[in-house]
């Protein structure tokens, strides 16, 4: 389920699926999840998981303030929310997708067929 009134859910969402889908700005579930397990193991008590993430923790390190300004301006240049309160099950969202969308987004659904995760019939 997309977080309602998240940009994620209605017409928007095609961006958010091609970029989650883009190595270096998402993750393999399964690495993830050995990672996460891994630092909980060992006591850690924060574990950053892509490389996007480590140069954001680093610039805020560095630069607070600015590293929130910026962030303020990216979130300006976001989709905002759509309906809110109106939850939209992501499966149904990607039937809906367009075929370039559908093509650009194909890691995210092999990774999900892998999961088990229900996946959109396609005509």
């Amino acid at each position: 389920m997309c977080r309602p009134g998240s940009a994620a859910a209605g017409t928007r969402s095609p961006w958010f699926a091609t970029a989650a889908s883009l190595p270096g700005l998402s993750m393999d579930a399964e690495k993830a999840a050995r990672r996460i397990v891994r630092g909980i193991r060992t006591g850690r008590t924060e574990i950053v998981l892509t490389l996007p993430a480590k140069v954001g923790v680093l610039l805020h390190g560095l630069a607070p303030a600015t590293t929130q300004t910026v962030l303020s301006w990216v979130n300006r240049l976001l989709p905002s929310p759509t309906e809110p309160g109106a939850a939209v099950p992501g499966l149904s969202l990607a039937q809906d997708a367009s075929p370039l969308v559908a093509t650009l987004s194909g890691i995210n659904r092999r990774a999900g067929s892998r999961l088990n995760q229900p996946q959109p019939d396609r005509e």
